[in-house]
């Protein structure tokens, strides 16, 4: 009997210790995803503000030039739709609710932000080619001076290669900030790929 109880002692304290190992893990992980959550949101907000001060920017700068008013809305329009779409696919991913919200259901909603992501790209590329054209377009109308004319063009065209770098750059860098937040989590849970469907949307 003595050393029955022995055995049963030794198994609970191997118990509590992988009971505390599970907790420092997940407290660990919850700390790392906190930060890399809350460098997404960072990156989010500074893409929000120059959405913002794109707006009147481009409102003053297509009207000085003589570009139609319809070009002009949709611009805008485009502006505004993609800071409120930048809006609606981070809120439901805060660092401030790491700590309080299951990891699963942080895993969801960082799922759902590449998909979001995604679909924005899908969308966005097209528009900006029919964009781009119309832009042309808009110019050699409006545009009699063939030296401004070609200013103006090299300089949109200059803008958009950088402008594209720049974004393209940003939404492979959010894409793996998530994807890694994501296999942490399942680093922590392997059986959670397997439950949740859309961890591999």
């Amino acid at each position: 009997m003595d050393r029955l109880d022995e055995m049963k002692q030794q198994m609970e304290l191997l118990r509590g210790k992988l009971d505390k190992q599970e907790i420092v893990s997940e407290n660990l992980i919850r700390r790392v995803v906190k930060q890399k959550v809350h460098s997404i949101q960072r990156e989010a907000a500074v893409k929000g503000i120059i959405s913002l001060l794109c707006v009147p920017y481009c409102y003053w700068t297509l009207c000085a030039v003589g570009i139609s008013t319809a070009f002009t809305a949709v611009t805008v329009v485009f502006i505004i739709v993609a800071l409120f779409y930048t809006w609606y696919a981070h809120r439901g991913l805060r660092a401030k609710e790491i700590v309080s919200t299951s990891l699963c259901e942080v895993a969801r909603r960082t799922a759902q932000l590449r998909l979001l992501y995604a679909r924005w790209l899908r969308f966005s590329i097209p528009f900006l080619f029919l964009w781009m054209s119309w832009f042309v377009w808009e110019i050699f109308r409006t545009v009699d001076n063939e030296s401004q004319r070609m200013g103006m063009l090299c300089g949109a065209a200059i803008g958009l290669v950088v402008g594209g770098g720049v974004g393209i750059y940003s939404y492979r860098r959010t894409q793996r900030k998530a994807r890694e937040i994501i296999e942490q989590i399942k680093d922590l849970d392997p059986d959670l790929g397997q439950k949740e469907d859309f961890l591999h949307e």
